[in-house]
């Protein structure tokens, strides 16, 4: 069940004083009331898009010769782009 952690979580005086600033049930209900509810999509979806950002595309990662093609493609990068200093 998805919420377990969370429940047993709240048995910690340790992570409710660090999470919800105690634990008392009224601030623990406090706490959660002032969540967003549309947070965690947002930030799944923020998290999906770096992580699509950095990966290699799985027609380029079946390339047997790809760090052959990057290097010529860097060589000539390196060659027609101006020094930065």
């Amino acid at each position: 069940v998805p919420g377990t952690a969370l429940v047993l979580n709240l048995h910690s005086p340790t992570y409710c004083q660090t999470v919800y600033g105690g634990n008392d049930p009224k601030q623990i209900a406090r706490r959660f009331s002032e969540l967003d509810p549309s947070a965690p999509a947002s930030l799944m979806k923020r998290w999906n898009r770096e992580r699509l950002s950095t990966n290699i595309p799985r027609k380029l990662e079946k390339l047997q010769d790809l760090p052959q093609q990057l290097a010529r493609f860097i060589a000539v990068a390196s060659e027609q782009l101006p020094e930065q200093g």
